[in-house]
């Protein structure tokens, strides 16, 4: 067992990366995708959100609208899909199960990405490790992923960039030696290290510091004035010292959201109000999903901005009492729709933000207000269930009741995982 200093287990950290998970979780219920350009559209099959490795050499672009793509679609017979994220959804979570055979300690961090503690194992070990995870996820799965493994989460990071460019291998441990991992570095642009945005990473070229190595190479005293405690810890995380620990409790949201761009111009406020409520709607599962209640809605609607007389408005209201009850939220927030609703304009977008969140279990009464009935509870707990069993929206409220020709979504799979209805058949011969 390799060891520190300190004689202690020496800290290794994986990252396991689906490779164009949407894509991937087409293909694994449709194998005729294999080898071909294959996209995944937005909401309202708006614009491309992930493209297949053969779709990327054709030139398609990241978050570039569908419509500017469908000569290139005809004439390259790219496979376009709809977003599933019920589909998704499951594929991710039974991913994660999966890492949890392989560590004691998973951080789940976005739908496609996780990292593992494989402290404890000796340095030799890591890649055949990293190749039993990789391939048994796509045994059990047929998901394929790229697994990056370093002492600290940010070289991680850069080790999983690596791993992702040779798809035969799919794992790259980062190595030990300083030289061979400087060298490295030094090929790291500053834009792609975790955690560098924008505005950051041209100030960091500004000062001459381009690349990971020349960072790694900056004294503290310069970086924490412009960065903070996070570019300290970065600084130090690219040095081969764990300073940002994995996050096995995922953090409490400050602010939820639910919005959509309509399918077609909302004209009317008998349109916008449903659209508002089944919003709402949304959002209300969702805190009562992560055991939130919210103490302020935000109501925001947009015109078209690429089109004459442009309009946008929100209003921000304040509930009595915080609550994650769909009726009370629902009357809340036709309210603020209905102040800031002008006749005048076409519609292309709407939504809705919970904001200053709470425990569900913390609960600030309120003497002047109507608190919530213990029947109103059961009845939003069993409205949950019936969605969560025989699918969404099986059960919900009139006035958020979509029409489907108000959700574009054209080329939408089958929930296989998710949906009895939409199991594929077999048929005996």
């Amino acid at each position: 067992m390799s060891q520190t200093k300190n004689n202690k287990p020496a800290k290794y950290i994986a990252l396991v990366d689906c490779n164009n998970f949407y894509v991937s979780c087409e293909r694994v219920f449709n194998p005729k995708l294999n080898n071909k350009p294959v996209v995944v559209l937005s909401n309202n099959d708006g614009c491309v959100i992930a493209r297949s490795a053969e779709a990327k050499a054709l030139g398609i672009g990241m978050a570039v609208p569908a419509f500017k793509i469908e000569p290139q679609i005809r004439q390259y017979q790219i496979e376009a899909y709809s977003s599933n994220y019920a589909l998704y959804g499951d594929l991710s979570a039974r991913v994660m199960a999966v890492l949890a055979l392989y560590s004691p300690e998973v951080e789940i961090y976005s739908i496609d990405e996780a990292f593992l503690d494989l402290s404890g194992l000796d340095y030799e070990q890591l890649y055949q490790y990293g190749q039993k995870i990789r391939q048994t996820i796509a045994t059990w799965l047929g998901l394929p992923v790229s697994i990056g493994i370093a002492k600290t989460k940010t070289l991680a990071k850069v080790a999983s960039r690596l791993a992702k460019k040779n798809s035969a291998t799919g794992v790259y441990v980062f190595p030990q030696a300083p030289q061979a991992g400087d060298l490295i570095l030094q090929g790291i642009e500053v834009d792609n290290i975790w955690g560098i945005g924008k505005r950051l990473s041209k100030w960091l070229k500004m000062h001459s510091i381009n690349n990971a190595l020349s960072l790694k190479q900056t004294p503290e005293y310069i970086l924490q004035p412009k960065m903070g405690i996070l570019g300290v810890r970065l600084l130090r995380e690219l040095h081969g010292v764990a300073a940002i620990p994995l996050e096995l409790t995922p953090p409490p949201k400050q602010a939820t959201c639910v919005s959509r761009s309509f399918r077609y111009p909302a004209r009317t406020l008998a349109t916008m109000k449903q659209a508002i409520a089944n919003h709402t709607v949304r959002l209300a599962e969702k805190l009562r999903q992560q055991q939130q209640n919210t103490a302020t809605l935000t109501i925001f609607i947009q015109s078209n901005r690429f089109k004459p007389n442009y309009y946008s408005n929100s209003i921000t209201l304040a509930l009595p009492t915080a609550t994650n009850l769909t009726p009370p939220l629902i009357n809340l927030a036709l309210q603020g729709l209905a102040a800031i609703y002008r006749p005048q304009y076409v519609y292309k977008k709407a939504g809705v933000i919970a904001q200053g969140l709470t425990p569900e279990s913390i609960i600030q009464g309120s003497l002047f207000a109507e608190n919530s009935s213990p029947q109103q509870k059961k009845l939003m707990q069993t409205m949950d269930r019936l969605n969560a069993t025989m699918g969404a929206n099986t059960i919900t409220f009139a006035v958020a009741k979509l029409k489907p020709a108000e959700i574009k979504q054209t080329r939408v799979s089958p929930r296989y995982t998710t949906c009895w209805q939409e199991l594929p058949l077999v048929q005996a011969r």
